[in-house]
């Protein structure tokens, strides 16, 4: 059930595994905890520091400009709102709200993709 993890991979999630928990029970199902740790990207930025990067964008690029995001997940769900759209918007709350709504869901897909065992 490990077997597709790389040697680092493993490591890694056994690693994590340590430090977060203290204590292991039966029914504590191991090998999940480590297929998610070994996959956990602690590079991954949260909903709010990527809406921050789509603002810094919008300032630099305007609608007119080509916004460079730093990550293909932000890039996607900026694409998902419409880049015209965030730059125009009179109630930008509503567009960060949509924005962090399709961030997580995309990072969550990605995320699921890598801990299936398939």
């Amino acid at each position: 059930m490990l077997s597709d993890l790389s040697e680092e991979e493993f490591i890694r999630g056994i690693k994590a595994f340590c430090l977060k928990h203290k204590e292991l029970y039966p029914n504590t199902n191991l090998i999940a905890y480590i297929r998610e740790y070994a996959f956990e990207d602690f590079k991954t930025k949260d909903e709010f520091e990527s809406w921050e990067e789509v603002l810094r964008q919008v300032s630099r690029q305007g609608c007119s400009g080509i916004p460079q995001f730093s990550t293909e997940e932000i890039k996607r769900a900026v694409h998902m709102i419409g880049w015209r759209d965030i730059c125009m918007s009179e109630n930008i709350g509503v567009e960060r709200a949509h924005f962090a709504k399709a961030y997580k869901q995309i990072i969550e897909k990605k995320r699921s993709k890598r801990l299936s065992m398939d």
